[in-house]
C-alpha cells in the first residue's frame, strides 16, 4: 500500500522556504503586500527567463551583499512600479496591516 501524502492543503499554497524568504524582501523594499511580493517574483522570472528559485537566490543574496545584477535591479524596480499601478488604479491599499501589540 503506498503511503499517502501528509501534507496539509495549507501547506501546497505556500511558497518554498527561498521564495519565501525573497518574498518578504522584495515586500519590504517594494513596501507591498506578501502575495503581491511574489507577484513581483514570478514577473521577474518570466521577464528575464530565469528560473524563479535562481531569482529567489539573487534576491536573498542582494539582501546581504548588496548586489545585483542590472538586468533584475531594473526588472525588480519595473515589476514593482507596475504592480502599484495596478494597486492605485483598483484602489485597494498597497501595506499590509500592522499587527497591534
Amino acid at each position: 500500500m503506498s503511503e499517502k501524502n501528509n501534507e496539509r492543503p495549507d501547506d501546497r499554497a505556500r511558497p518554498p522556504a527561498l521564495l519565501d524568504q525573497a518574498g518578504r524582501i522584495v515586500a519590504t523594499v517594494g513596501g507591498v503586500p506578501l502575495a503581491l511580493a511574489l507577484d513581483v517574483i514570478r514577473g521577474m522570472s518570466a521577464r528575464t527567463h530565469i528560473k524563479e528559485r535562481h531569482v529567489a537566490e539573487l534576491l536573498v543574496d542582494w539582501a546581504s551583499s548588496g548586489r545585483l545584477p542590472a538586468d533584475l535591479r531594473n526588472e525588480l524596480r519595473r515589476q514593482l512600479e507596475e504592480r502599484r499601478e495596478r494597486v492605485r488604479r483598483s484602489g485597494v491599499a498597497t501595506a499590509e496591516p500592522t499587527p497591534q501589540g
